[in-house]
């Protein structure tokens, strides 16, 4: 790995140079004697500062989002699906102010990444997103549909709407089904 692999693409636009980023772990850097050295400096701790508060702020959601999983996975095999949906309806919001959509559908998205990892089924992702949501003051309403596929297979599906828009997965995919589970606003 040479100097030339940290510099991102933003960097050379910008006009930093390999040495640029070498600066910052105290490689001799080219200067220009008017200080440039400390700004390069400072420029290159404050991305690096950055990409690790963005890198553990990603790693903390990822792990409440784990945890939130195996709280659901747990409650629903111990309790059964409407006790524990009654206790996620109850999670009270823990923030003042309400994500907006395309927060809420991040989160969503981390929710689906991480529960693929770990086999969660849709109605695991859909509920401990809806428990993440709630804490966050997103009331999202959960949806089951059914529909027979090609071979006349029964399917089952869960997903997640707010504000009458599909969040935690695609609204083609959500379409094939006849909703059996729409409680028009939420349970409580």
């Amino acid at each position: 790995m040479n100097r030339s692999d940290f510099v991102t693409p933003e960097d050379r636009a910008r006009g930093f140079s390999p040495a640029y980023r070498g600066s910052a772990r105290g490689a001799p850097c080219d200067t220009d004697g008017n200080g440039s050295l400390q700004f390069r400096t400072a420029v290159a701790l404050s991305w690096t500062l950055k990409r690790l508060q963005a890198g553990l702020s990603s790693a903390i959601t990822a792990l409440r989002c784990l945890l939130a999983l195996a709280q659901t996975r747990f409650e629903l095999f111990v309790v059964g699906y409407d006790h524990a949906l009654r206790m996620i309806s109850a999670t009270r919001r823990k923030t003042s102010a309400a994500l907006e959509l395309d927060e809420a559908m991040e989160l969503c998205r981390v929710v689906n990444g991480v529960g693929r990892r770990v086999n969660a089924k849709c109605l695991e992702r859909s509920l401990a997103a809806r428990r993440l949501l709630l804490a966050k003051g997103v009331d999202a309403t959960l949806k089951i549909g059914v529909c027979r596929d090609e071979d006349g297979e029964f399917r089952a599906h869960a997903w997640l709407e707010y504000q009458n828009i599909v969040i935690n997965d695609i609204a083609q995919v959500t379409r094939q089904f006849e909703t059996i589970h729409d409680p028009g606003v939420s349970v409580h």
